[in-house]
């Protein structure tokens, strides 16, 4: 009896720990100032999103880095878009297709003055940005289980093959267990669009939380201070609003017009 109490302690240690005793282990803006401004998509009005025109014109317009979106191939390569149908002339889901499948799709087709351009794989536009670029790499993920590009975004970036600093975003908490499960030093965000995940933060632990501009208020901005957790916020696209979210504190804003901000102003 006496060793079962001592287990049963032992895992209620464990537990509260985890809980309450953590802290964030990822560097999310080692070596940027505060705040950064990062394109959303790159520069979507520029250049077809996602792809890398959209993040060279982000960074030629004098932004910190870029917001890219990813989705493996059912054969595992790692894959820059949003969403097929929405912005390319394919069909179907990306996780349904072998990366050879992709090959004549065109993105950039729905706006008449922007150049169409295929789809570009992740190591494709990491090898071809400056490696002072700070990526904000979010996974897709349609299912609460699918963790796969998570996972293969991680073992890349523990492998080194991405060289520039990293951000691995997710609306999926799950998502952001699976990256720190490969490697707990893998800087992490959860994307909040509503609060109804937030109490996952106490358990999955990411190092920055990416609200969208609707749930910025002090109450957040004190939490994240008291957790030391950067707050990097999307998608704000006037100059009001990133003028008062930076009165705020935030330590990062995602838009899609890098003219508003004052980085580049």
């Amino acid at each position: 009896m006496n060793l079962l109490v001592f287990f049963l302690a032992l895992g209620l240690g464990w537990i509260l720990k985890i809980r309450f005793l953590w802290k964030p282990e990822g560097k999310t803006h080692q070596g940027f100032p505060t705040p950064v401004f990062l394109g959303h998509r790159g520069s979507l009005h520029q250049e077809p999103e996602n792809t890398l025109p959209s993040y060279k014109a982000a960074l030629r317009a004098g932004l910190h880095g870029v917001e890219i979106d990813v989705i493996a191939t059912r054969d595992d390569e790692v894959v820059c878009s949003h969403n097929l149908e929405r912005e390319t002339d394919g069909r179907g889901f990306i996780d349904e297709h072998t990366y050879a499948d992709l090959g004549p799709v065109r993105t950039g087709l729905s706006r008449p003055r922007l150049t169409p351009t295929g789809l570009y794989s992740l190591l494709e536009v990491t090898n071809r940005l400056p490696e002072t670029t700070l990526l904000n790499i979010e996974i897709k993920s349609w299912r609460g289980l699918d963790l796969k590009t998570g996972i293969l975004v991680a073992r890349m970036l523990k492998k080194g093959q991405i060289r520039q600093p990293v951000i691995v975003s997710s609306f999926n908490p799950l998502v952001i267990a699976a990256v720190k499960w490969v490697d707990a030093t893998i800087a992490t965000g959860l994307i909040l669009e509503t609060m109804d995940w937030f109490w996952t933060v106490n358990w999955f632990h990411p190092d920055a939380l990416h609200p969208t501009a609707e749930l910025v208020d002090r109450n957040l901005i004190r939490y994240a201070r008291d957790r030391n957790l950067k707050v990097n916020v999307w998608t704000v696209n006037t100059r009001p609003a990133i003028e008062y979210l930076l009165a705020m504190g935030v330590d990062g804003i995602i838009t899609d017009y890098p003219e508003l901000c004052p980085q580049t102003s």
